[in-house]
């Protein structure tokens, strides 16, 4: 569904104003002198000429209609073109949340331009949870994965994208609420530099890695560049997705069985020899995981008591 508005806000003042001229004439009749007595006057003298008509004054000239002019709008929530930028007045159409920790209320909106800021440049938020009011020039938005994307500072603004063409080649869409899963929700993303898990220091900027993120275009995890590294190791158990694991470590896995840091492999990168490289569903990648039936370790002897028994049988894990 595309909801395009068009606008066009016209001022035309015409002012004219016309002076009428009046006409003086002027009947000065002559009255004819007495005759003798006993004798009519003299003829009745005739009219004096009357006076030239009036000219009507000139009417000033109106003055020439206005373009519209838009002032910076209040946010306008509505199914803009992200790519297009479609927005009446001159406003921009980019991702907005009056309170940009609550990710799911993330969605497109139509605010007004406050700045000109370019890709990868340093950017500032207008307000104090807004997302989406900010300096940025139409077509960007401002945000905190600027250091990850090569940029100076750690704000900088990126471009909003609603699937991956939106982007550079070496670019994917990626979702701002990945956790909304409402039927009717509005898709709105931002374009993120892919990260090359086994080479992350050449693909993304120094002291960044790879984190999974979710793509537009899918649904699916990808993997692209964050400034946001932790310090969990392979195999510790870890929890979402940013920020959380060593770096080139994902942490992945399932509701049931829980998360861990797992090791991103192919056929060129393989696994350690305990591991097995298992791709994961739902994304575009592999990990090193268990065997498929390997159970988990025994807990260790606790003070004064026996060690703890194997894990159960299993399938492979994450």
């Amino acid at each position: 569904m595309k909801d395009h508005l068009r606008r066009l806000g016209v001022c035309l003042v015409l002012v004219v104003s016309a002076c009428g001229g009046s006409d003086d004439e002027t009947n000065s009749d002559t009255q004819g002198a007495s005759g003798a007595s006993g004798q009519g006057g003299a003829a009745a003298g005739t009219g004096g000429a009357g006076g030239a008509a009036g000219t009507g004054g000139a009417g000033a000239g109106g003055t020439a209609g206005s373009g519209g002019t838009c002032a910076p709008a209040a946010p306008e929530i509505t199914i803009c073109n992200l790519k297009a930028q479609d927005c009446p007045c001159g406003n921009k159409c980019t991702a907005y949340a009056a309170d940009g920790s609550k990710s799911n209320d993330i969605t497109r909106a139509c605010v007004g331009v406050n700045g000109t800021a370019k890709k990868g440049e340093a950017c500032k938020r207008l307000q104090a949870k807004a997302v989406g009011i900010d300096d940025c020039a139409p077509g960007l938005m401002c945000n905190a994965t600027g250091l990850a994307n090569g940029a100076a500072t750690p704000m900088a603004c990126i471009t909003v994208c609603e699937k991956s063409s939106d982007c550079q080649p070496d670019e994917a869409c990626m979702e701002t609420s990945p956790l909304n899963m409402a039927k009717d929700k509005v898709v709105v993303g931002f374009c993120a530099k892919r990260c090359d898990p086994f080479a992350s220091s050449t693909t993304c900027a120094t002291g960044s890695s790879c984190v999974n993120f979710t793509r537009t275009d899918d649904g699916k995890f990808e993997l692209i560049c964050s400034p946001l590294v932790g310090t969990g190791k392979e195999g510790e158990a870890c929890q979402g997705n940013t920020g959380v694991c060593e770096a080139n470590l994902v942490c992945v896995g399932s509701p049931t069985s829980g998360s861990f840091c797992r090791t991103v492999c192919d056929a060129t990168h393989p696994c350690p020899s305990d591991r097995q490289c298992t791709p994961i569903g739902g994304t575009v990648f592999s990990l090193c995981t268990l065997p498929k039936g390997t159970g988990g370790a025994g807990g260790g002897a606790g003070a004064g008591g026996t060690a703890g028994a194997g894990g159960t049988s299993g399938t492979a894990g994450a």
